[in-house]
């Protein structure tokens, strides 16, 4: 073979690749545009410091918000109690030094990655956020908007779990002559016979099996794929780069046939784009209203799928992607819904949900108001029965929204107002009551 294409996807060669897709993503306007309208100052209060061949934990507040770049590793966990993690009695020492040979494989690789992208910051969140305190976890996990989006690339690795009981060799090795073509000589009157697999449709079925690959069924991993402006999907049997300008794979280049999520969501909620409507800006408003609902609603439909090991994170693994979407928007967020398109958002139906209660039960489920849809993603479940079959493939899956998303129209009237209402659960009085 004419062509050099190594034996493993984390060969050394292959950081040229993604040295080169980096290079061309910072220069994409839109890749720009989403990054500086998601982007804000407050920046995570710990990353790694890579230097010297030693990873240590940086504290230095002062420090982390001067920095220009750094980067953020996507991971399953797989058994916690397999995996390093920072908790307050490994505080101190983490700062002084934290020894490479007790970090995972997909740590290891994360760090190799952000090495040869010219980065020396890291941020991942068992290393980085206090896993044995509630307070700072919550607090650094309504970060993760600022967290990801602020960062230049985000690390997305699909070889296998973090705890190593996955077997990884089978994920990033691969056979060379699978994936590029045969050149064989064929005589004096044709120079050379070229033998290959049909290259659109091989790349296409290769590039689907990253995107269905049991990373991306996690909720974190949902928002964080969402969230930061670029992704290199890493540890598989080939190196694919995702942006808001599109989809690279190692083998083939453009992939034209898988859309990029990064850009549906930001055409989704993008209202600076023109609408067919603009001469009559009531229209308009109408009009990019209607859109935002739309994309929310299958922004909320596919969440609702992904797993989580509590499911009572599954409002907090949100908060990222609705930060977010404030940010481009400037809607006002309202446990899941949105203030500027709250009544027609309140006509959910669980009559065609088809969701199944995953993980352990809610321990703080009561906290979630009964009228949003998180009540039916933390209440419901659904299972497969012999009285309910499977419901038939739907033109748009819009979830909760599907039943009353085709004739509804609700009709707002002057000096009308909402009245939200929910169950009490603690009242305190500043006087008794006579």
């Amino acid at each position: 073979m004419g062509e050099k294409f190594p034996v493993s996807s984390k060969s050394d060669f292959a950081f040229s690749t993604i040295r080169n897709w980096l290079k061309e993503c910072l220069v994409h306007e839109q890749c720009n545009k989403f990054q500086q309208t998601i982007q804000r100052n407050d920046r995570p209060s710990r990353l790694l410091y890579l230097q010297g061949g030693k990873v240590s934990l940086c504290c230095d507040k002062s420090k982390i918000q001067k920095l220009q770049a750094d980067t953020t590793l996507s991971h399953r966990w797989g058994d916690p109690t397999k995996i390093p993690q920072l908790k307050q009695n490994t505080l101190e020492a983490f700062q002084a030094n934290i020894p490479l040979e007790s970090l995972a494989e997909s740590f290891r690789d994360a760090i190799r990655v952000t090495l040869a992208l010219g980065f020396t910051y890291l941020w991942i969140d068992s290393l980085c956020i206090l896993q044995d305190s509630r307070e700072d976890w919550e607090q650094e996990g309504r970060r993760m908007a600022t967290i990801y989006g602020g960062s230049i690339c985000n690390i997305s690795y699909i070889g296998g779990s973090s705890d190593g009981a996955s077997d990884m060799t089978i994920t990033y090795l691969r056979d060379p002559r699978i994936y590029l073509p045969c050149h064989w000589p064929k005589g004096p009157d044709m120079n050379l016979l070229v033998i290959q697999p049909f290259e659109e449709q091989w790349d296409q079925r290769k590039v689907s099996e990253v995107f269905n690959m049991p990373l991306l069924t996690r909720a974190w991993v949902f928002q964080e794929r969402l969230l930061c402006p670029r992704t290199i999907y890493y540890g598989g049997s080939q190196l694919i780069w995702e942006c808001v300008s599109g989809v690279m794979s190692e083998l083939s280049g453009v992939s034209p046939n898988q859309q990029s999520t990064k850009r549906t969501f930001y055409d989704s909620f993008d209202t600076s784009k023109p609408t067919p409507f603009d001469l009559v800006p009531r229209r308009a408003a109408e009009y990019r209203r209607y859109n935002f609902r739309r994309g929310w609603m299958k922004i909320v439909t596919q969440y609702r799928e992904t797993k989580l090991t509590y499911e009572s994170d599954r409002v907090i693994a949100l908060s990222g992607i609705m930060d977010a979407v404030q940010m481009i928007t400037g809607y006002t967020p309202i446990a899941g819904l949105w203030k500027e398109t709250i009544i027609p958002d309140l006509c959910w139906t669980t009559a065609l949900d088809t969701y199944q209660s995953r993980g352990a039960p809610p321990e703080r489920e009561s906290l979630v108001p009964t009228w949003t849809w998180f009540a039916a993603a933390l209440h419901q479940d659904v299972a497969p029965s012999a009285s309910r079959p499977p419901l038939p493939p739907r033109e748009q899956d819009l979830g909760l929204w599907e039943e009353c998303s085709g004739e509804c129209m609700v009709c707002c009237f002057p000096q009308t107002r909402i009245v939200y209402t929910a169950e009490v659960l603690h009242c305190i009085l500043p006087r008794p009551i006579p």
